[in-house]
């Protein structure tokens, strides 16, 4: 059970939050949004998305080297080959002016079927904070909620899948309002399962979250997240032909393992550059037995060049990342993980564009920590589309 202090924890980020000093208006794009909430104007007609994001990676392999893709989702062979990452289909609007709909289905390579991503409904109309209800992102990291398609790199950090929470079902209050636009903050509980699973023996997974502008280009942002009694869903994803590394599998499906995760991450943006740096905590526990502390820390940069009239239309991309999924021993799964490449828009970034698509070139070298290194670096070509239809 969650202890007082862990609920104490929650609701001082919310106070503090709320509480925080009103210090004139001051919008930053760098905060939020968490979910889509109501624009107060009424009924808005539907708007309906398609994202498409096919890929062509060459990943080196030796075939005498066991290949650690417990980290690695897109390992799968010495051969280059080509598929479709993702297909997505989003559709919202607001019902009134004081509710707001969302809804979002996809197909992955890994799926054998399309399922339910987002399915929730926004009510907007309180002073105090806005009430999510339904299945959508559990925001404790930053990165998880920026989109796909506006992230730096062809992925998002590992503290954003692995280590951290996914989407979920349950409700949320958030507020993106305070001190003019500078504060945002959020709580939440959720079924603790991840999506479209309604399993639960006892299962609660509690969120908080803060943010704060220290000015227009810098953002600053806190989160924590407690899942007690977890099956762990998400770690079940990313193990690859029955492989479980560490034993865990046999604590999780006693529903007896506890998750505790703390995150820091800060984002900086101007006209020339964007920098996202986070930090990931994640202490794990049961009465069956010992269970190890992980930890995730990133840091990813792009800088803007300007192409075909539009100062983005090339971004030159690095990214750093040094994951350690248990820190009690040095082992293969232990890695660091450098990237470099280029995006290019070939119709330019305007964020309220009808069309707008993406081709990345990305190169990512795996540095595994712990035993022998592992040829498994990957070159990546990604194209991705966004049709928005209002």
């Amino acid at each position: 059970m969650m202890s007082a202090i862990r609920q104490y924890a929650i609701v001082l980020v919310a106070f503090i939050a709320v509480t925080c000093a009103h210090a004139g208006n001051l919008t930053s794009t760098s905060i939020g949004p968490y979910v889509r909430c109501p624009k107060g104007d009424g009924p808005v007609p539907p708007t309906l998305e398609l994202r498409f994001q096919p890929r062509y990676t060459h990943t080196d392999s030796d075939a005498d080297q066991p290949q650690p893709t417990w980290l690695v989702p897109d390992d799968r062979s010495a051969k280059a080959h080509y598929r479709t990452r993702r297909f997505r289909v989003l559709a919202y609007g607001d019902l009134s002016s004081d509710w707001a709909y969302y809804a979002h289905i996809r197909r992955e390579t890994d799926m054998d079927s399309v399922e339910w991503v987002d399915a929730y409904l926004t009510y907007g109309s309180w002073d105090f904070a806005d009430l999510t209800i339904g299945q959508f992102k559990t925001p404790t990291e930053a990165s998880f909620t920026v989109a796909e398609m506006k992230w730096p790199l062809y992925e998002w950090p590992r503290s954003a899948g692995l280590l951290n929470y996914d989407r979920d079902w349950g409700l949320m209050l958030h507020d993106l309002r305070r001190a003019g636009g500078r504060c945002g903050w959020s709580v939440g509980v959720f079924n603790g399962e991840g999506v479209n699973t309604s399993e639960n023996r006892s299962t609660l997974l509690w969120t908080a979250r803060f943010d704060y502008a220290a000015n227009p280009r810098l953002a600053l942002g806190a989160g924590y997240g407690y899942n007690n009694n977890t099956g762990g869903n998400r770690y079940r994803s990313f193990l690859k032909s029955g492989k479980d590394p560490y034993g865990f599998m046999t604590y999780y499906k006693a529903h007896a393992v506890d998750e505790e995760t703390w995150t820091l991450d800060a984002h900086y943006e101007d006209e020339h550059a964007r920098i996202f740096a986070g930090y990931l905590s994640k202490d794990l526990s049961s009465k069956l037995g010992a269970m190890p502390k992980a930890d995730d820390w990133y840091v990813v940069g792009g800088w803007k060049i300007p192409c075909g009239g539009d100062p983005e239309g090339l971004e030159a991309v690095v990214g750093f990342e040094t994951v350690d999924p248990n820190t009690s021993v040095r082992d293969v799964y232990d890695a660091r993980f450098y990237t470099i490449g280029l995006n290019w828009r070939p119709h330019g970034t305007r964020k309220d564009a009808d069309l707008f698509d993406q081709v990345r070139l990305q190169y990512q070298k795996r540095d595994e920590r712990g035993g022998s290194e592992v040829d498994n670096d990957s070159l990546v070509i990604q194209y991705e589309i966004q049709w928005r239809y209002r």
